[in-house]
């Protein structure tokens, strides 16, 4: 028997290899395969079948893989995460802030749950409001809670980008002082270092996984959205310091608490004193000169949203400390021309202001705002 090694059981034949194997069995059994011409019905049959056993071959590979950590995706990982290891994959949620309407008119309105639609201005996101909304005429109304209709980051908002009504409203004007922010669905990968840590957790011999695990699953810390964790060296007198961050950097005194009392309930040794901390804030603000080709057809306005949108994803992926190349935590300049320059092939060239690196001490994490990113595009022809 053909023993199969490890990436045939995870490689997909194609239907052009299916059909090749095929004509093989059928020479080794003597048919005159050469002599079927272009048309002939059995090179028909032949042909059809392959493209059903084709098929068959890539839903086998995905069967085979989902009963592997390393190898299982998307709905199967999520299986994965649940039966073996007990995690739940982290579902997104939807960005929610209060907003202040300004009814300058003589209008009275009254909208309950999910009536009242408002725009963010700049990404054409959606909200509406969650609780019943009574606007008297000529007053202002603050503190309107208002849900993006989709969940994740795509219903982040920054102040004062919702700045649209949907439903129109006569003399009325809508804005938020304060951001929103959602969370998108717990990636592939940041479900796997979970499940990892998961196992860490259950050890005697793996607490630093444990305050890991714990800090970074809701179910656990309070229902925190913890992106990023660190532990301190340990001084050796008992005690241990736990420094956490979310998506946008800084967590509040009061997410530090919920996160803090599930590690005291779930992670803390009897012999050890944990404090939980959020991460220090540090604010870049760089500004770009984006050089690019004209041929992707896209306006000066077009290549600045995207060069936004690919500084603000990339910053929530650093680590706390910043990523140490020996010399300390830093984050690199030349990491974040390296991001502008992916966004497309038609990208030429991208220069970064400050053109240094900016240094995070152990407890510090790097943040960005929309409104700190400065972006000029250069087209040119080539």
């Amino acid at each position: 028997m053909t023993e199969l090694a490890i990436d045939d059981l995870l490689t997909a034949a194609t239907p052009a290899e299916v059909l090749a194997e095929l004509y093989t069995l059928l020479e080794d059994l003597d048919l005159p395969t050469t002599t079927w011409e272009s048309g002939d019905p059995l090179r028909t049959v032949l042909a059809i079948l392959a493209q059903v056993l084709g098929g068959y071959s890539t839903l086998q590979v995905v069967m085979v893989k989902s009963g592997f950590l390393d190898e299982a995706e998307q709905g199967w990982l999520t299986l994965v995460a649940r039966e073996v290891y007990g995690v739940e994959r982290i579902e997104a949620t939807a960005a929610s802030t209060d907003v202040t309407l300004v009814n300058s008119g003589g209008g009275v309105y009254s909208f309950d749950p999910g009536e009242l639609v408002v725009k963010n201005g700049t990404t054409n996101a959606t909200y509406t409001n969650t609780a019943i909304v009574s606007l008297g005429a000529s007053t202002t109304l603050t503190g309107v809670n208002v849900q993006a209709q989709d969940l994740g980051s795509a219903g982040n908002a920054a102040i004062g980008q919702i700045n649209t009504l949907i439903t129109q409203l006569t003399d009325v004007t809508v804005t938020n002082p304060t951001a929103a922010a959602g969370t998108d669905e717990e990636t592939d990968e940041a479900l796997r270092a979970r499940c990892r840590l998961k196992l860490g957790a259950l050890s005697p011999n793996g607490p630093a996984r444990a305050y890991e695990y714990v800090a970074l699953t809701p179910e656990l810390n309070g229902g925190v959205a913890v992106t990023r964790v660190k532990l301190l060296p340990p001084p050796g007198d008992g005690t241990l310091t736990v420094v956490i961050a979310g998506a946008a950097g800084v967590l509040s005194g009061g997410d530090v608490a919920l996160v803090q009392a599930g590690i005291d309930e779930w992670a803390t040794p009897s012999s050890v004193d944990a404090t939980v901390v959020s991460a220090t804030g540090v604010a870049l603000s760089p500004t770009v000169d984006l050089f690019v080709s004209t041929a992707a057809g896209m306006s000066n306005s077009d290549w600045q949203t995207a060069a936004k949108n690919a500084l603000l994803a990339w910053v929530p992926t650093l680590p706390i400390g910043g990523v140490d190349l020996g010399a300390g935590g830093i984050v690199s300049y030349r990491a974040m021309i390296g991001v502008l320059e992916a966004i497309n092939g038609y990208v030429l060239e991208a220069r970064v202001t400050p053109a240094s690196d900016t240094a995070l001490s152990a407890t510090q994490v790097a943040t960005l705002d929309e409104g700190d990113i400065t972006v000029s595009v250069t087209q040119v022809t080539v």
